[in-house]
């Protein structure tokens, strides 16, 4: 389990950290990491294919626990981005990142949408090409969630729910 973020009580001038849990002993320990992605509030933090994805804001970085090393991937994007978000649900299923909702980085328009990204193409160790699909109309069992920020999501059983 890992965790990613800013000292809240450091305000704007706070440390930013990479936290990883260990469950046998009921630890929390900082990660020594190298090239460190901006600050973010509202962002996701998923685990695929070995490597921890931080999405937000049109930020797209990966992790790579075995290097200690952050690579900002936004650069290897081709095509169209989800519109610019925070405070979005997301998670990972069969090797690809579902991110929902959220809102607009000026913070007033909610998002009712749902994007996901295949981390099964290419390796991201390497420049491949990273593509965002958006998913609409048959992707939802039942009504498309509305607009919403803050949700919990996860995937089980071959099904995503967002909560």
């Amino acid at each position: 389990l890992f965790n990613y973020g800013r000292d809240a009580l450091g305000g704007a001038a706070g440390n930013v950290d990479l936290r990883k849990y260990n469950v046998t002993s009921n630890e929390w320990s900082i990660v020594a990491h190298a090239g460190t992605p901006p600050g973010q509030l509202g962002y996701c933090l998923v685990h695929a294919r070995g490597v921890l994805w931080l999405y937000g804001a049109q930020h797209l970085w990966v992790f790579d626990p075995e290097e200690g090393t952050w690579r900002d991937v936004g650069g290897q994007v081709r095509g169209a981005w989800p519109p610019r978000r925070f405070n979005h649900g997301c998670t990972v299923a069969d090797d690809r990142l579902y991110v929902v909702s959220g809102k607009d980085n000026d913070g007033t328009l909610p998002h009712s949408d749902l994007w996901v990204l295949d981390a099964a193409k290419g390796d991201l160790r390497a420049e491949a090409e990273v593509v965002w699909t958006e998913l609409s109309g048959g992707a939802f069992l039942g009504a498309t969630p509305l607009g919403r920020e803050s949700m919990g999501m996860a995937a089980l059983g071959g099904r995503m729910y967002v909560f």
